[in-house]
């Protein structure tokens, strides 16, 4: 039962360049003017904190470093869709690779 195990590929995913924090929040009971008012604030408490990558400074240095050959963008909170119970909203933003796990969790 474990011969896939051995011939597969074993990546090491805590030696990456940077961390991410990918999610989908559900938001229900909320106009549009208090969606877009949530958006406004989790971009402006992403934009505050230092540990995540910005659009300028730590982002450029980081993509120069690997010659543009890494995937990480300015934190950002959009719409993802509509469902049945809400609107979801996607929080995407990306950290220093360094961060420790308990750290990273309580972001």
């Amino acid at each position: 039962p474990n011969g896939e195990v051995f011939e597969g590929v074993v990546l090491n995913r805590t030696a990456r360049r940077t961390r991410v924090v990918d999610e989908e929040i559900l938001v229900s009971n909320a106009s549009p003017q208090q969606i877009r008012e949530m958006i406004t604030s989790i971009e402006r408490l992403l934009e505050a904190n230092e540990k995540i990558f910005q659009e300028g400074g730590s982002l450029i240095r980081l993509k120069a470093r690997y010659n543009g050959h890494i995937y990480a963008y300015r934190p950002q909170c959009v719409v993802a869709g509509l469902s049945n119970y809400g609107v979801r909203l996607r929080v995407r933003a990306y950290f220093q690779p360094g961060i420790l796990g308990v750290e990273f969790l309580e972001l």
